[in-house]
């Protein structure tokens, strides 16, 4: 089936399931008083068009705000200086242009800035599946990406734990049939399946339901 998904996933040990937007994972924060900032630092400040975009320290007035430098990397003519609170300031760390993180855990900071940075660079790359750990989301690419729900790659996904292979929802349905099945639990498993709507909520589905169909029918 060619139609994308875009709703969001997630499971947890003994029930894989799926939730949530990535905005929701905003109370995963490091604590600011243990970051250090100084002037010169790159650093994420809120942002109205992108959630939030990288700026420079260019002063810093005690712990009541930060005078920051911010240029858009789409647009370097725009910017400015601005003043923000400090807990409204997120820690930059540069890995560089190219490298991304199939699970956001990997990450030096896990906040709602570096996980929406993570995201988005993985997207523009045609990569709309990122795990934070046992949580799979989803971004719906609103475009056909070839060679992501085939048979074949359902043969790639049977029997392969989470993290072996890149994100995808075939690895978490994988997971719940296998501890279904599984002698010393035997346990009924639930697929939760959420997001705003028309994120795709119904095509997750369908895909889910198509790998377990396909799956219990080699094993019957």
């Amino acid at each position: 089936m060619d139609t994308q998904s875009g709703a969001d996933v997630h499971g947890v040990p003994e029930t894989p399931s799926m939730i949530a937007r990535p905005s929701d994972a905003s109370d995963a924060r490091t604590p600011r008083s243990n970051l250090g900032y100084g002037e010169g630092d790159q650093v994420w400040t809120p942002s109205e068009t992108y959630g939030y975009r990288r700026c420079t320290i260019v002063s810093m007035n005690g712990s009541d705000s930060f005078l920051v430098e911010c240029r858009d990397d789409a647009n370097p003519e725009q910017g400015g200086q601005y003043s923000v609170k400090p807990a409204d300031v997120r820690p930059y760390y540069d890995y560089g242009p190219e490298k991304t993180w199939a699970d956001n855990t990997e990450m030096v900071h896990l906040d709602d800035a570096n996980i929406l940075h993570n995201i988005r660079k993985r997207y523009y790359r045609d990569e709309i599946y990122t795990y934070t750990a046992n949580v799979l989301l989803a971004i719906n690419p609103y475009k056909s990406i070839p060679g992501l729900y085939t048979p074949e790659k359902i043969a790639e996904y049977r029997g392969r734990s989470p993290g072996m292979l890149p994100p995808h929802p075939y690895a978490i349905a994988d997971t719940a049939y296998r501890q279904q099945l599984r002698e010393k639990d035997k346990k009924n498993q639930a697929l939760v399946i959420s997001g705003e709507s028309g994120a795709g909520k119904t095509e997750t589905a369908k895909h889910t339901m198509q790998y377990l169909t396909q799956v219990s029918r080699t094993d019957a």
